[in-house]
């Protein structure tokens, strides 16, 4: 892959990367400084862009479609038969495997979920994708970039949490008036 960048740009992005350090501190104990290796500083204004020039090579497959947002991922692909649509996401799951071992960045398989929306009352048997060697397991919902998406589409969890949610901030936010309240005296 060739990008076009200019020599001043390289030259603050090998600053930006390089001769950093890391401590940990337990307690008040505080350890000595240990070089950082690999990896963008989080929170920097920089390192969405780094991460989009790093992985602007992923490989694409014709029957799925990779969504990204910064280091979270979602494989869709859609088939009329289930089975059909598990092969091809397994077909490129096992593609990205090999490009993510080739760019050395590590994926948690413990991490990871399949979610099959269908609007069949009955889930069918499916093989499970794998990962490394690690099977993903078929789960009827999952919480995606703070939407928890469900097997129907229908978003009853999400609303269900989300008001639950909203209901606890109402009851501290009207504690917290009537705190007020009771110790200003009005």
């Amino acid at each position: 892959m060739r990008l076009s960048c200019s020599a001043q740009f390289i030259k603050i992005t090998h600053s930006f990367l390089t001769s950093r350090n890391f401590r940990v501190r337990v307690n008040n104990i505080l350890s000595n400084p240990r070089p950082i290796l690999s990896g963008c500083a989080q929170g920097s204004l920089l390192s969405p862009a780094l991460f989009n020039i790093y992985v602007n090579d992923i490989p694409n497959f014709p029957s799925c479609h990779l969504a990204i947002s910064a280091d979270d991922a979602a494989i869709l692909t859609k088939h009329k038969h289930p089975d059909i649509a598990v092969e091809a996401l397994q077909t490129y799951v096992s593609q990205l495997r090999l490009w993510l071992t080739d760019w050395k960045i590590k994926v948690n398989p413990s991490k990871c979920a399949c979610l099959l929306f269908t609007k069949k009352r009955v889930m069918p048997i499916l093989k499970p994708i794998q990962i490394f060697g690690q099977p993903v397991p078929f789960v009827s919902e999952y919480k995606y970039l703070g939407l928890i998406l469900d097997s129907k589409l229908t978003f009853d969890s999400h609303i269900q949490k989300s008001v639950t949610k909203a209901k606890k901030k109402k009851e501290f936010f009207t504690w917290k008036a009537t705190c007020s309240k009771v110790y200003t005296g009005d």
